[in-house]
């Protein structure tokens, strides 16, 4: 969430200012080019103060800092269902046979 406030922050800024009624081009392109340097910025360090940051609100909120790992994903096949490892012993039989024919 941290990553989104900041990004959407920054962008918002720069939407506004081209928005305007007033807005003039030099300005304008200034304000792109500053958007585009913060985003290289972010790039490097962005995560890693957006991490930082995120505890700091944690800690304040007497929360656990604690990222849990994502759940695996677990897929539910029928009976009626080929897997993947069974077809490609297919494949690799098939092509084996089409070796052997070529070769004979």
């Amino acid at each position: 969430m941290v990553i989104w406030y900041e990004m959407l922050f920054s962008f918002n800024r720069v939407s506004k200012v081209l928005q305007s009624n007033d807005m003039q081009i030099s300005v304008a392109i200034a304000e792109v080019k500053g958007l585009i340097a913060w985003l290289d910025k972010f790039r490097e360090t962005g995560f890693i103060d957006a991490m930082i940051t995120a505890k700091e609100i944690a800690a304040a909120l007497d929360v656990d800092p604690i990222f849990l790992e994502k759940r695996p994903i677990q897929i539910t096949r029928f009976f009626y269902e080929s897997t993947v490892s069974h077809l490609h012993h297919l494949q690799v039989r098939n092509l084996s046979e089409c070796i052997v024919s070529c070769i004979l």
